[in-house]
C-alpha cells in the first residue's frame, strides 16, 4: 500500500485495514449519521448512479460489499485534512478483477460525502 498523509490522522488508516479485513463494522464507524455515498459502476454505464443516504441504507451496502469475500488490497491512499482518496485492487473468488476508488469528505474524522467507482 503507499500512503501518502497530509494533517496525519487516524481516519486513512483505519479505513484501508478494515477495507482490506472485510471490518464493515470498524468500516460502517467511519460514517456520519447523515452520510451520503455515490455509487458508480463502469460495467454499467447506462445506469445512473446510485445514491446511498443515512447510515442505515450505507450498513446495509457496507454489509453487503464485506459479505462477498473480495480479496482487497489498498494500492493507494491519501488524507487531506476533510478529504481522504483510496484506490483498491479487488478480486472475486473466480479470479475476476476490479478495482475500486473512492473520495470521501471528511468532518470530524467522518465521511460524510463519498463518491465510489467500480472499473
Amino acid at each position: 500500500m503507499t500512503t501518502t498523509v497530509q494533517h496525519a490522522g487516524s481516519t486513512l488508516s483505519t479505513f484501508s485495514v478494515a477495507l482490506e479485513q472485510g471490518d464493515s463494522v470498524t468500516l460502517l464507524s467511519l460514517y456520519a449519521e447523515q452520510a451520503e455515498v455515490c455509487l458508480a459502476n463502469s460495467s454499467t454505464p447506462d445506469r445512473s448512479p446510485r445514491i446511498v443516504r443515512g447510515k442505515p441504507a450505507i450498513a446495509h451496502w457496507v454489509n453487503a460489499f464485506c459479505g462477498r469475500n473480495y480479496d482487497v488490497l489498498v494500492v493507494d491512499a491519501v488524507q487531506r485534512e476533510t478529504e481522504l482518496t483510496i484506490i483498491a485492487e479487488c478480486r472475486h473468488q473466480d479470479g475476476t478483477r476490479f478495482v475500486l476508488a473512492c473520495n470521501a469528505q471528511l468532518r470530524a474524522g467522518l465521511v460524510i460525502n463519498q463518491f465510489v467507482v467500480v472499473v
